[in-house]
């Protein structure tokens, strides 16, 4: 599972320092200028680590380190001093207010880095904490949201979600949270496809329902047969106000199926004891298709056992996957009006390199490239190996700054290959927003390829379109 970080600092310039220094260690940092919208952040985005500057103005770090460490809520999230004071008095009152440790902003990007992982290592944040984080979170949306909210409200919460390599029970009640906010029900399930594990588990959020065996059981006979058995796992409940024993007492009850490559890979259950309004049911669609997308990135994470392989220099996807994929996200994205890039690295010396030193020398340096590749991508991004050594990238929740430090940190990586391997490897690579002047997929596709010749002929090595 990536961490997550959270930088509150005033200054934007060292927020994009430890974005860009943390983004390449797989790490997933938001941040905020406003140490006011501290605790806003850390009931929806449940830190793994706080990074907090001392110096701000109206609320100094101390003052704000005292008062998360006092909340029972968040005491247990631990916090980083990062700041331009170094006398050890600054360190006294920093682990006097309750920071766990303390990063001079003179100090070296290396010392910043081992100090967060051995913080994070020593005060490891445990789901049952992100839990109650998020049912909090829950409540307090619940009696905020408005009564006129629209499309793009849900589509914007949606969006806030993005740690697809979470725990199932973690992604599910972020979920719920988001439905809950604007779809009342009394009961809420979770199913996603898992293969690797080969189980089938179905998350629940009972609200205040004291609810009967019987009727886990017959929501499972829905989809997974009399004989089958999956595993319950309630993700969100409250204190007990009324009791359900079978299916029927619900009134309202609305379950989807989602299906890629002929396959059930998901399904999301709504039942609710009372008949919802109007203004409620406009907006069912909309969270349908929310998170059908979020289970279909979850399915295609979890089918792709061969991108965390170093022994496997052959395609990552198949060429009839990886098409079906970007036809899914082209869709999807132009619906929502959300960024997605596509990318091609074109490695031009591969085929010299087979000829000189022979297929399986050339099959291990793939296989170190293909390596490279998984490491630096993160959760959303899919890789496909074309037959001429060609790697296509897909970003599905990167914005142009994302795919900007992602393509410089691999071609780092793969001169740094070069260097080690003594070899002279000439690496071409583009990316290309998807817009809504690409009628489909196809045409997205070749203004790429038109993009990479652009880079063949040209002295750089790198373009983003």
């Amino acid at each position: 599972m990536a961490k997550k970080l959270l930088i509150i600092d005033d200054n934007i310039n060292d927020i994009n320092l430890v974005q860009n220094i943390f983004a390449k260690k797989g790490i997933s940092v938001v941040s905020s200028v406003n140490p006011f919208d501290a605790f806003e952040f850390i009931y929806s985005e449940t830190p793994d680590i706080i990074v907090l500057d001392a110096l701000m103005p109206q609320m100094g770090g101390y003052e704000l380190c005292r008062k998360i460490k006092s909340d029972e809520l968040t005491k247990n999230i631990p916090i980083v001093i990062y700041t331009c004071l170094e006398k050890h008095i600054d360190k006294y009152w920093a682990l006097s207010s309750g920071a766990n440790a303390f990063v001079c902003k003179k100090s070296t990007n290396d010392e910043l880095i081992s100090t967060v992982f051995s913080t994070m290592e020593q005060f490891p944040v445990d789901f049952e904490v992100k839990s109650k984080l998020l049912e909090n979170k829950m409540v307090s949306d619940n009696k905020t949201s408005s009564s006129v909210a629209n499309k793009n409200d849900v589509i914007k919460d949606f969006s806030l979600i993005k740690e697809f390599d979470a725990p199932l029970e973690m992604l599910s009640l972020r979920i719920f949270g988001v439905i809950s906010k604007y779809f009342r029900y009394d009961l809420a399930m979770l199913y996603f496809e898992d293969e690797v594990e080969n189980e089938q588990t179905l998350f629940f959020d009972i609200g205040s329902l004291d609810v009967s065996q019987n009727v886990f059981s017959q929501i499972a006979q829905v989809f997974t047969g009399e004989n089958s058995k999956p595993q319950i796992k309630i993700v969100s409940k409250k204190d007990f106000a009324s009791s359900v024993s079978d299916i029927a007492q619900f009134s309202v009850r609305y379950e989807f199926e989602f299906v890629n490559e002929s396959k059930t890979t998901g399904r999301l259950h709504i039942y609710s004891k009372e008949n919802v309004n109007s203004n409620e049911l406009k907006l069912l669609n909309v969270i349908k298709e929310q998170v059908e997308h979020i289970i279909r990135l979850c399915y295609y994470r979890d089918n792709s056992s061969e991108v965390k392989s170093s022994a496997n220099p052959k395609k990552l996807y198949t060429q009839l996957d990886f098409d079906r994929l970007i036809s899914y996200e082209c869709d999807w994205h132009r619906r929502n009006n959300v960024s997605l890039f596509l990318s091609l690295l074109e490695i031009d010396m591969l085929e010299n390199i087979e000829k000189t030193y022979g297929k399986e020398y050339c099959d291990f340096l793939v296989a170190k490239l293909s390596n490279i590749l998984s490491r630096c991508l993160k959760v959303g991004d899919f890789i496909y190996r074309n037959e001429d050594n060609t790697f296509a990238i897909l970003m599905t929740n990167s914005q142009k700054n994302d795919v900007e430090n992602k393509i410089s940190h691999i071609k780092q990586q793969i001169d740094k290959v070069s260097n080690e391997q003594e070899l002279s490897l000439n690496v071409n690579i583009c990316a290309l927003s998807y817009e809504e002047k690409y009628k489909n997929h196809y045409e997205f596709t070749d203004a790429l390829y038109d993009l990479l010749d652009e880079v063949r002929h040209s002295d750089k090595e790198v373009v983003i379109g």
